[in-house]
């Protein structure tokens, strides 16, 4: 079944439509705040410990190591960068950094400041209802993996199940069938993983490779194959011509937020189905 006959089969009224959008929307850009307050606490609080401790030198040089790569992304808290920069650990610059206004802005922001951020979500969840509650929830969930891999470099294992659930929902083979594809799937692009790390050197990590096999069989039911690769192309183009031409995306270069382009792929190989199959 295409996602045409999805739309030709299950009309909904505005209001229900309406409703769905915002509440699925406006749910997940809270709960993934939510999930970023908590996970710049427990990271605060595991800085505070080590910097309290004696760790052995080879488990304070990772964890210092650790520090810097997480700072670029506004992931460590500005005390923790002061104290390691009083104590020599990490460069004076970074300890600088950390001092100004623009760092603590940035660093576990209140919710009233991403404002902006609803709007994906609100964007994924109206062209999910398009289709069906459950494809809804899917995109927006991609989005919210989206926005944790850009600020922790990590898949939330509660947002990937939701993600790998509601993809599973929304598929017409049904549940079963989609896992029975799925796993697979999934098993093979861990496969791919290894070999290229051994071989090349490319670290690709598990949230990766699960994520693009939920999203390759959401899409191959769906029947968006063509419109999700041509996506997935132009946006992985697009973040590296902004990695090599903005200074700001300059950060991205050594550890890429796959999960973005993920998310971003999904929602606009939906949005051209549904222009095509309503333009046709």
């Amino acid at each position: 079944m295409s996602i045409y006959a999805y739309i030709e089969e299950a009309p909904v009224s505005f209001g229900v439509r309406l409703a769905t959008t915002l509440a699925v929307g406006c749910g997940f850009w809270c709960a993934s705040h939510l999930y970023q307050r908590w996970r710049y606490a427990a990271l605060e609080h595991e800085d505070k410990s080590m910097l309290q401790a004696r760790p052995s030198d080879a488990e304070r040089d990772k964890w210092i190591g650790a520090v810097k790569r997480e700072s670029v992304n506004y992931g460590v808290s500005p005390s923790t960068l002061i104290s390691l920069g009083d104590t020599g650990d990490i460069d004076a610059g970074l300890s600088q950094q950390a001092d100004t206004g623009a760092f603590a802005r940035r660093y576990n922001p209140p919710l009233a400041s991403e404002i902006t951020l609803v709007f994906p979500y609100l964007l994924a969840a109206w062209a999910g209802s398009l289709i069906s509650d459950p494809y809804a929830v899917f995109l927006a969930a991609s989005v919210a993996l989206g926005q944790e891999d850009m600020r922790f470099r990590i898949a939330p294992v509660p947002m990937l199940l939701v993600f790998a659930t509601t993809g599973a929902l929304s598929s017409p083979w049904g549940p079963y069938a989609w896992v029975v594809i799925a796993i697979p799937l999934a098993a093979a692009f861990a496969l791919i993983s290894f070999v290229m790390k051994k071989v090349g050197g490319v670290i690709w990590h598990a949230g990766d490779y699960l994520t693009l096999a939920i999203a390759l069989t959401a899409v191959l039911s769906a029947g968006t194959v063509f419109e999700f690769l041509a996506t997935h192309l132009l946006c992985a183009c697009i973040l590296e011509l902004a990695i090599r031409h903005i200074p700001a995306c300059a950060r991205l270069k050594d550890n890429v937020p796959y999960n973005v382009v993920l998310s971003a792929s999904l929602v606009g190989a939906t949005l051209i189905a549904i222009l095509k199959g309503n333009l046709l």
